[in-house]
């Protein structure tokens, strides 16, 4: 039943049985009739406020129909992509007609006010799904699953609600980029007309009364769309605002700034690539503090030194207005630049490694950051214990340009050392030592290679180099010993010991020598203490057995040929055909049937006439096959025992002691090991426990006198 506000509560055409309880209250003087019982119009101004009530009816329904004309044509103009439903709005992005087809559809909704057929109409996104519809505006639409739901669906927004919103405040960031958004909460009424009686006048009158409101997230959104403010809305923050009453300045939207990527870097591959100081720390736990962390740093050949860590691009952001921030470009580099001798690049899946192209010292330039692998390190300082500490296992030669200091330890593949050296162990184990300096209280030893000191003495030290050749330009004294293949000293050595196969010395004082070839210019003594001198004689027993064993070998396998010979002999006697020509006939035979071929008529009557000598021919070729093998094998055994006679012959030939000058008591002694030199001596004892330099006297024991004398000289061979 419909009821119309009347103005004179006092008019007896209304029934208090037609009043409705309660709602008196809500407009002061005003009551409601049923409109079946309202009195006829009687006065211009009645007819007027009819006809007025009329056109505004009509102005309602034409608005009704042409808002729904509008949301009707959203939707058509998206058909497909944009849907709505029982369920809600739902948007299709694959769908989509291009990128822009989203923003033109919100654009639709939120912006349009053309006032030429719509009277100003706006709409909203009623039950918004801000970031569903945000990744939609934002995101490519192929990355998107097939069916999205935004809102519950599209409605007007009225005029009066419109009035509700303020100004919107925007501010700027130091680049210029829009990036914040604020707005003003307060308290709101809004202003309703409310049919009343009013005195004096016949009909109830229209009067405006406020009430207390709040404001709507959706319609909110949408006044920030209109606005300008299309990304970063703080959709929670705005929700509690407006829930919880919240007054004064907020922030209700704020921009995303471009996130910053990483610039392309490089990342050391390899530990340990600068000197550490620290002591060195072993597996066990134990510290060497005589040795650094890291004194040189090294490589092996093909190990990763540097690893490129790509680029990161940055990621850009986006102001409340929707404008796109980029992000700041990223730098790249390339390791080429960085790659010196030594080294190479080496690419690698997504990144790319500084590899050394051999074994080696690492270093980097400080300024160009150029990275080298040297074979051979420069160390520009004296090697000590609070430079360098000890170097053990060197990868790269090393050249000293200083000296070495006491107790220091250097254990690499080459050295070289220009100043004066103290060193308690230097060893070189692929190459050479050399040494301009003094060399005092240590130990030298060279594996493989040889060991040269240029100037300076050498004192109280141990040199070794089994496998090569010692030189010492100046002096040598005080109970050093000296091991090599030869030993050149162009000094003076005294009380000293030398072992070695080939030795020359300028000048021998008190010391005691081994080997088998020996050179001395003038032989001193002094204190008492006299020089020995041993000739060390191959034992070739073993040799010789062997050279008699082949001879003998060889003697019987020419017996053999003889007896073989001998039989040839008697079986070309037992054909009436020369068995050469025999076996030359079968061969030719042997070729034929080779070939598939068929023998002629006078091939079949050679054949029937040498078939009862066969059985000789066969004892004949197997003869002969015997003589050939045994010949072949007298000429290797031949070759071989020619060998051996020449090593034998070449061994003795160098032997012999030589001394032009005896001024000192000097024994000169022949001798030969029943095993070899290095079973027979006890050598740890001179190599590092003893520098007794009667050592040699005390361990080989007997042997034969060549000479004894203060002077004189020897000239001793074991060849004439």
């Amino acid at each position: 039943m419909r009821y119309t506000v009347w103005e004179n509560i006092n008019n007896p055409m209304i029934s208090q049985d037609h009043s409705i309880p309660g709602q008196a209250s809500l407009t002061p003087g005003a009551i409601l009739m049923e409109e079946s019982k309202l009195p006829p119009f009687k006065t211009p101004n009645e007819v007027f406020s009819s006809l007025s009530g009329v056109s505004e009816a009509v102005s309602g329904i034409m608005e009704e129909t042409t808002i729904e004309t509008r949301m009707a044509k959203l939707l058509e103009d998206l058909s497909g992509a944009v849907e709505q439903t029982r369920e809600g709005l739902f948007v299709t992005p694959s769908r989509l007609p291009n990128s822009h087809a989203m923003f033109e559809f919100v654009n639709q909704v939120f912006l349009y006010d053309n006032t030429s057929d719509s009277r100003g109409i706006h709409f909203v996104l009623q039950g918004l799904d801000l970031p569903a519809l945000e990744n939609i505006l934002y995101q490519d639409p192929r990355n998107l699953p097939g069916r999205i739901r935004i809102a519950d669906g599209i409605r007007p927004f009225p005029e009066p609600r419109k009035e509700l919103y303020r100004k919107i405040t925007a501010f700027k960031d130091r680049n210029g980029s829009t990036m914040d958004a604020k707005y003003y909460f307060e308290k709101l009424h809004i202003v309703e007309a409310v049919p009343t009686v009013v005195p004096g006048f016949d009909w109830p009158q229209m009067v405006e009364f406020e009430k207390e409101t709040a404001l709507d997230f959706d319609e909110f959104v949408a006044h920030l769309w209109r606005n300008g403010i299309i990304s970063g809305v703080r959709a929670a923050d705005i929700r509690s605002f407006i829930s919880n009453g919240t007054g004064g300045m907020q922030v209700v939207a704020s921009g995303r700034p471009p996130a910053p990527g990483e610039n392309a870097r490089v990342k050391e591959e390899k530990k340990d690539i600068r000197k550490n100081m620290a002591p060195k720390e072993y597996a066990s736990g134990m510290f060497d503090f005589g040795q650094f962390t890291v004194s040189f740093p090294e490589v092996k050949k093909w190990e990763r030194i540097f690893c490129k860590v790509p680029l990161v691009p940055g990621v850009a952001g986006r102001d409340i207005l929707g404008t796109v921030l980029p992000a700041q470009a990223c730098k790249d580099l390339s390791l080429v630049g960085l790659s010196g001798p030594g080294t190479s690049v080496v690419k690698e899946k997504w990144t790319e490694y500084i590899v050394a192209d051999i074994e080696g010292f690492l270093s980097i330039d400080q300024k160009t950051r150029l990275v080298t692998v040297s074979p051979t390190i420069i160390q520009k300082a004296a090697i000590a214990h609070h430079t360098t500490g000890n170097l053990h296992n060197l990868l790269a030669t090393m050249e000293v340009i200083g000296d070495v200091e006491d107790g220091r330890i250097m254990e690499g593949k080459w050295f070289t050392v220009t100043g004066q050296v103290a060193a308690k162990l230097i060893r070189a184990t692929e190459s050479d030592i050399a040494i301009s300096g003094s060399v005092r209280n240590g130990r030298l030893e060279a594996t493989v290679g040889n060991i040269l000191v240029q100037k300076g003495l050498v004192s109280n030290e141990i040199i070794s180099a089994p496998l090569g050749t010692v030189e010492i330009i100046g002096n040598v004294e005080s109970g050093s010993v000296i091991y090599a293949k030869k030993v050149i000293v162009q000094g003076q050595i005294s009380h000293s010991l030398v072992i070695a196969d080939e030795i020359e010395i300028k000048s021998l004082l008190s010391s005691q020598v081994l080997g088998k070839n020996i050179r001395i210019e003038t032989a001193n003594a002094k204190r008492g203490i006299e020089n020995i001198v041993f000739v060390e004689v191959p034992n070739q027993e073993a040799q010789e057995g062997k050279s008699k064993s082949l001879a003998k070998e060889i003697k019987e396998i020419r017996d053999q040929i003889a007896l073989f010979q001998t039989e040839t002999g008697n079986y070309q006697k037992q054909t009436p055909i020369p068995i050469e020509k025999i076996v030359t006939f079968l061969n030719g035979i042997a070729a034929i049937k080779a070939k598939s071929e068929t023998m002629g008529e006078s091939d079949r009557k050679q054949f029937r006439a040498i078939l009862p000598y066969m059985e000789i021919v066969k004892k004949y070729v197997n003869a002969i096959k015997e003589i050939v093998q045994k010949e072949a094998e007298i000429f290797k055994k031949e070759e071989e025992l020619k060998e051996l006679d020449e090593a034998i012959l070449r061994e003795k030939a160098g032997v012999g002691a030589e001394v032009k000058y005896v001024t000192g008591s000097t024994r000169v002694h022949r001798i030969r090991f029943e095993n070899s030199r290095d079973e027979t001596l006890d050598y740890p004892k001179f190599l590092g426990h003893t520098r007794d330099i009667g050592f040699l006297n005390s361990e080989i024991g007997s042997c034969q006198l060549l000479f004894e004398g203060a002077s004189g000289n020897v000239d001793w061979k074991l060849l004439p």
